[in-house]
């Protein structure tokens, strides 16, 4: 494979992500976190395991100047890129009456194929820790057009695979290709999510999510995304306990109810023999906490959520290409 700057990625640190953060929103305090949660239940409200940190090691600012400033978000509008109606807003009631947001992404494997396959977080619906899923009564996923058309379908869970994070739902019938156009499952080329980065300069980088925060998310209602991202915002590399690049974190914002969105990237694979007749937009992988800076983990309290200005997304290599050809070819 022939990357330009592909040795730039031996310099990153890499290390191992031994647990996750779930950052959905949960709107029920009843959802409990697992006892190794860092700081004030009233402060952080998330629904499974908590970050291994040192106590020491968290900072929570309430005062939301400083990650206002280098928040380069855009709410969705009329104006944004058409493959952000992709991404949509997923609700989930438990059947114990409880409710909860994350976001989730229409993907297809094959050029040109209509979908209704959507990719999210696996603490969504379960608890990365403990390995159990959680007692779902059902789950929704809703968008908006860039032409104002809603959509909205019931999903079902088809595959959970809480080791790596990683959530594969189908909706009962297919969104035609015209109405919207998947985000591009790419499994021909074995490609690292930072080699897709890293193999043009110039590609657009998207990342998009429900975040909750009230001043641009307003509480989730709104799709937020950041396409100014580069290569130079690569933070560093996550590795699996295999030392496979699985994950990677980048200079973003993002609020709970992001997990489950998408980082997203528009580039040319030509050299790579990859046909993409209908010039989709490739699916990098599934965002699914927020992050931190070297060794210290900064978050922003905005009323009831969390934030960072750190995000890491989950490599699309973690998903089974099977279920999705499976799912899309009925």
């Amino acid at each position: 494979m022939k990357l330009s700057l592909i040795n730039l990625i031996s310099l990153m640190t890499v290390f191992t992500l031994n647990t996750l953060a779930s950052d959905c929103d949960f709107n029920k305090k009843s959802i409990d976190p697992s006892a190794e949660i860092i700081g004030n239940i009233k402060l952080i409200e998330v629904a499974t395991n908590a970050l291994r940190i040192k106590r020491g090691n968290l900072d929570i600012n309430t005062d939301l100047s400083k990650i206002k400033k280098i928040d380069r978000r855009k709410q969705k509008n009329k104006n944004s890129p058409k493959i952000l109606d992709a991404v949509g807003r997923i609700d989930i009631r438990f059947s114990n009456g409880d409710r909860a947001s994350c976001s989730g992404t229409l993907i297809a494997a094959k050029p040109g194929q209509s979908s209704r396959t959507i990719s999210s977080a696996g603490h969504c619906f379960g608890n990365t820790k403990t390995k159990s899923k959680y007692d779902i009564k059902y789950i929704t996923w809703i968008t908006t057009t860039k032409s104002g058309k809603k959509i909205a379908a019931d999903l079902t869970l088809e595959d959970l695979n809480l080791d790596h994070d990683n959530a594969l739902l189908s909706m009962k019938y297919k969104i035609p290709f015209s109405t919207i156009t998947p985000a591009l499952y790419e499994n021909e080329v074995a490609f690292d999510p930072s080699d897709m980065i890293f193999y043009n300069e110039k590609s657009k980088i998207i990342a998009a999510g429900y975040s909750t925060d009230d001043y641009l998310g307003k509480n989730g209602e709104v799709l937020t995304y950041d396409d100014q991202i580069t290569y130079n915002h690569l933070n560093r590399s996550l590795s699996d306990e295999f030392n496979h690049i699985s994950s990677i974190t980048f200079e973003t914002v993002s609020f709970s109810g992001a997990s489950g969105g998408a980082l997203l990237i528009d580039t040319d694979l030509s050299e790579e023999d990859i046909e993409n007749p209908y010039k989709q937009t490739y699916y990098i992988g599934t965002l699914i906490q927020v992050g931190g800076n070297g060794a210290e983990i900064y978050g922003y309290k905005n009323r009831s959520t969390v934030g960072s200005d750190m995000t890491i997304s989950r490599s699309y290599q973690m998903l089974n290409p099977e279920i999705i050809n499976h799912l899309n070819d009925k």
